[in-house]
């Protein structure tokens, strides 16, 4: 049952994540944090461990960070050289893992010292 709790706290990691890039204007502060803020969330949610959180900052980097330099690319909203492609795409995928499961992490650190403090 520990992998689908993973999987779920990956799912609103994502899905925190990208609907923080939607409001407009708030989106130049909320769209840089938001796989802090979207890693947070999921990891005091679900009490992730490291190993989970770092599963679930894996799972953002992969679903968010690689592809969207090359859907945009796709849709023809930029266009730039392949090598910049693959630039943007480890940049996008190291920043979101990197945020996304240090936030988990720390997440889950808090969620389980407030079950601690409860007892």
């Amino acid at each position: 049952m520990t992998g689908f709790r993973v999987v779920k706290a990956a799912a609103l990691t994502v899905g925190i994540a990208v609907l923080c890039f939607l409001p407009p204007i708030v989106h130049f502060v909320t769209g840089p944090l938001s796989p802090l803020i979207g890693g947070y969330f999921a990891g005091n949610r679900y009490r992730l461990s490291g190993g989970e959180a770092a599963i679930v900052g894996l799972t953002l980097a992969i679903v968010v960070g690689v592809p969207v330099p090359w859907l945009f690319q796709a849709l023809g909203e930029i266009t730039i050289a392949p090598a910049a492609l693959i630039f943007f795409s480890v940049f996008g995928a190291l920043f979101l893992g990197l945020l996304g499961g240090v936030a988990a992490y720390v997440g889950g650190n808090s969620g389980r010292q407030q079950d601690m403090s409860e007892i």
